[in-house]
Parts: structure tokens; C-alpha cells; sequence
């Protein structure tokens, strides 16, 4: 049943002319959404019978009337308020050539683990219409697209209001926005400031204390401090300012590429053909799921499960190609589980991308041993110096390790890579060979789960020595890649971002 069958049932309900079945669908209705509330409203506004009807209506004509019975009077004073707010306002929005509060106004193109809700209730993010009005991100990411080509990323948490095709009010959380020419003038106003786009891609961040942080990635804002007529800052390609709250003085600050999800798409199908060239047993990109939760194997049916523990944001970030699974470190646990995975059986590698925030004791990249089997492998620090370090498990029971000869780097992204074949181990950072020591057959295990960003404890399916950062394009190999096949990985991945 569409919008135009409601509008008839409400003219019958206000000429009393309404049955039973459909008195009832008309209510369900009503009480489904705000905007339906809205509507049912507006329509009693211009319908000619609202003075009478506004009059007469009371709870005692309902207990008389039994073929047309009104809508329970409970809900009139819901709707009341509403019906008199829009009778008020409907002329003067109008006037001034704005959206009605409910009109339609963008689209939901992309929603991973998203839990949206609109003026406090929760929607359904498979329906792709967002309307004028009040939202709350309180889990997840939705991208968002208006008819003017502006596309917004949203990460929860947030509170916004979309206004209109060109104004977004931010009230708190992060926003990544890209703005074509057609959107040029868009403008995202925040507590301490009003950001007005000149075609550009920027990101705004609204804190609790409601200081505003602004970063342009390409092209130009203008920022306009809202405590006073102070002189608006202009902001160009890799600019940064932020505004406090009631001030009118921004305050420079370094550009952070690494902060804001700028897009939910993972490019680079070049990287892609040279893994899959070297046939991974596993791989993961690290793109951000549909449901937040099942971390997808490109190669073959080994997905894994992200386990978040409740972290308000979501646990993904940009990545050396596209976007990255984050570890937040012991203070949250995050970490992914792959609960069955397919295992080498005498030659391993590994490749992958690794961001690291700090140092913490013995922090965890990847393994699949258990505090009672060693399993066959451990990437980690080295207890509390900080050096990259590599165990491989032995079949004839023996532990090969090697490391690197100083801390890991912070702060900046390193592609790690690794071979056993049979013979020798080897460790590699950024595509040159760093360490090397003798080493067996890598042997078997029934252990069945390899862990990423975090190391398998004594409970079961649970972890610890957690890793404190980001980790992008993992692979494993059940044979042993060769010094040009890591340098090939590496050189067709560090230009990518």
C-alpha cells in the first residue's frame, strides 16, 4: 500500500467514514515512524474538516461511535502536538523554500554493522531513503549520497542532522566528505564552526568537549568560527585547523591521512593479481564487511571473525590499499579469529601490512599456537624491547626464531614477509631481507584457529597480547616465496595509497 492509499484512509477517517480493518492498518501505520506521524499531520492540515475535527474529538465520542471509531486518544496526544507544530510551520517553510522536516533528502548506498536511528528510532538500513532530520550512528558506518554527487562517510559514534542537499549539522563524530563540482558551496556546520567546501575532499571530527577538527585532503575549505565574526581561516590541500568550542582562534594543526575512512571500497586489482599469481592459502584484505563481523578470504572459504569487545568505534581504518582491520591495543582486545584454516605442511610464508600506534609487551600480529601448543607459527614483538620477531615450530620438535635488530617502526606503515622452506628462515621489512637462521620442516598442529592482532589465551576462543594498530593485506602460503616474489609484493603496494 502506498503513501497516496494512507492519505485516503485519513480523509475517511476525518470525514468518520472508515471501517474497522481499515481503521486498524491506518494506525499500525501511524505509529510505525515519525515520518508517517509527520504526514498523518500535514495532511489533517490541509484537510478541511481539522477545526472540526480538533474540536469534537475526545476519548467519550470514541466509546460511541462503534463503525468509525477515532484513533485512541493516547495517541492523539502524540500526534496533537505534531498536527499544531506543522499547522504553524507549514506556510512559513514554504516561504523560505526549505525542506519540510521528512523529505526525502539522500541516499543510504552503503550501511556495514550500521545501527542508524532517526529522531530516536531505530531504521531498517536496507531501505535506502534518508530524510530531513535528526540521526544517531551509535554502531557501524553508513556512506551516504546526495543528488548533487556529495558522498559522505559517517563512522559511529555520531549525531547529525541532514538539512538540506547542501548543509549537514554535526553535532559530534567523524564525517569524510568528497565533493564534486556540482556540490561546490556544500557546508557542514559543528559547534565551534561552519566549514564551507570550494571542490574538495576534507573530514571534520567533532569531540565531546565539541572542539572541531578539520582536515582537507584535496583542494580547498573555508572555515567560519562561530563564537564571534572573527575572519574566516581558508584551508588547502594537506591543511589542517582546529576550532574549540566558543572561540573564534583556529589553531594549525599536522594533516592525519590515517584518522578518517574515506572510502569503503578496496582499489588496486594490480596488488590483488600479483598474490593470487603466487597461489596464498589464505588472504585477506581487510575491506570492511557487510556485517561488520565476517573478515572475508579472497582465496578460498577461511573467513574470519572479527571480535570486537564493544569498542564504540568501528574497527576498521584507512589501509596501505584501501581500508584496514585497527587494533585499539590491551585497552579494547579486538582481534580476529579464523577458526578452521588451511595449514602448511612443511613449507610456510607470509606477507603483510602493518601499522604500528605503540609497543605494547609481546603485542601479537599474527599466530596460531595456544599457551599448551605452540602451534606453527608466532609474529610478535619481542617481549619489552619492541623488535619484530618471528618463531616458526619445528617437525622435529626444535623452535626456530629470528628478529629484527631494532624496535619496530611507529607511526608509519611496513610490509612484513617471511619464508620457511625447509631449510632456512627468513625475515623481511619493507622487501629486504633483515634476519635469517637455519630451519626445518615447519611442522603439523591440531590446533584449529590462527589469531590476528592478538595472541590465543588459556579460555577458550578468547586472547591476549594484543596488537596496537592496523594490519592490511594478510596472506599466508603453504610454499616457500622466493626473495623476488616478496620484493614484487612490496614494490606493487607501497605507492598505492
Amino acid at each position: 500500500m502506498n503513501d497516496k492509499d494512507y492519505d485516503k484512509h485519513i480523509d475517511a477517517w476525518l470525514d468518520r467514514d472508515i471501517d474497522e480493518v481499515t481503521l486498524a492498518a491506518l494506525n499500525t501505520w501511524l505509529t510505525e515512524s515519525p515520518e508517517n506521524a509527520a504526514r498523518f499531520a500535514e495532511r489533517s492540515h490541509l484537510h478541511s474538516h481539522l477545526s472540526e475535527w480538533a474540536k469534537t474529538v475526545d476519548l467519550e465520542q470514541a466509546n460511541e461511535t462503534p463503525t468509525a471509531k477515532p484513533i485512541p486518544f493516547p495517541l492523539l496526544k502524540i500526534v496533537m502536538p505534531i498536527a499544531v507544530a506543522i499547522a504553524l510551520c507549514f506556510g512559513l517553510f514554504h516561504f523560505i523554500n526549505q525542506p519540510i522536516p521528512g523529505t526525502p533528502i539522500a541516499q543510504l548506498t552503503d550501511s556495514p554493522a550500521a545501527v542508524l536511528s532517526y529522531h530516536g528510532r531505530e531504521l531498517d538500513t536496507t531501505e535506502p531513503t534518508l530524510l530531513t532530520g535528526d540521526y544517531e550512528l551509535s554502531s557501524g558506518i553508513v556512506a551516504v549520497a546526495f543528488e548533487t554527487g556529495v558522498e559522505l562517510i559517517i563512522e559511529a559514534p555520531a549525531r547529525f542532522q541532514l538539512d538540506s542537499e547542501m548543509h549537514v549539522t554535526l553535532d559530534q563524530g567523524r564525517v569524510a566528505a568528497t565533493v564534486p563540482p556540482t556540490g561546490v558551496g556544500f557546508r557542514i556546520e559543528t559547534p565551534a564552526a561552519d566549514i564551507i567546501d570550494h571542490g574538495t575532499e576534507f573530514a571534520v571530527e567533532v569531540g565531546e568537549d565539541q572542539s572541531s577538527e578539520i582536515h582537507v585532503f584535496k583542494g580547498e575549505v573555508e572555515v567560519q568560527p562561530k563564537s564571534s565574526e572573527a575572519d574566516p581561516v581558508h584551508l588547502l590541500t594537506s591543511d589542517a585547523t582546529r576550532m574549540e568550542f566558543e572561540s573564534d582562534v583556529p589553531m594549525g594543526i599536522p594533516l592525519d591521512n590515517d584518522r578518517f575512512l574515506r572510502s569503503l571500497h578496496e582499489p588496486s586489482q594490480e596488488h590483488v593479481r600479483t598474490i593470487r599469481q603466487l597461489d596464498p592459502s589464505l588472504y585477506f584484505r581487510m575491506g570492511v564487511p557487510k556485517d561488520g563481523i565476517t573478515v572475508r578470504d579472497r582465496v578460498g572459504d577461511a573467513d574470519g571473525e572479527l571480535i570486537n569487545r564493544g569498542a564504540d568505534r568501528p574497527p576498521f581504518s584507512p589501509g596501505k590499499i584501501g581500508t584496514s582491520a585497527r587494533f585499539a591495543g590491551p585497552s579494547d582486545g579486538a582481534y580476529i579469529r579464523v577458526p578452521d584454516y588451511p595449514k602448511s605442511t612443511g613449507a610456510l610464508s607470509g606477507s603483510c601490512w602493518v601499522f604500528a600506534e605503540s609497543r605494547p609487551r609481546r603485542a601479537t600480529i599474527a599466530s596460531n599456537g595456544t599457551p599448551k601448543n605452540e602451534g606453527q607459527f608466532q609474529l610478535s614483538l619481542l617481549r619489552d624491547t619492541g623488535k619484530l620477531r618471528l618463531q616458526i615450530f619445528e617437525s622435529a620438535g626444535a623452535k626456530s626464531e629470528v628478529h629484527s635488530n631494532s624496535p619496530f617502526p611507529l607511526s608509519e606503515w611496513q610490509h612484513i614477509a617471511f619464508s620457511a622452506d625447509g631449510t632456512t628462515l627468513r625475515l623481511y621489512l619493507n622487501g629486504e631481507e633483515i634476519s635469517s637462521t637455519p630451519c626445518g620442516t615447519v611442522g603439523e598442529t591440531d590446533v584449529p584457529s590462527l589469531f590476528i592482532g592478538a595472541k590465543s589465551s588459556n579460555r577458550k576462543n578468547t586472547a591476549d597480547h594484543f596488537w596496537h594498530g592496523r594490519i592490511d593485506e594478510f596472506a599466508l602460503f603453504d610454499h616457500a616465496l622466493t626473495a623476488e616474489n616478496i620484493q614484487t609484493i612490496y614494490q606493487n603496494s607501497e605507492n598505492k595509497r
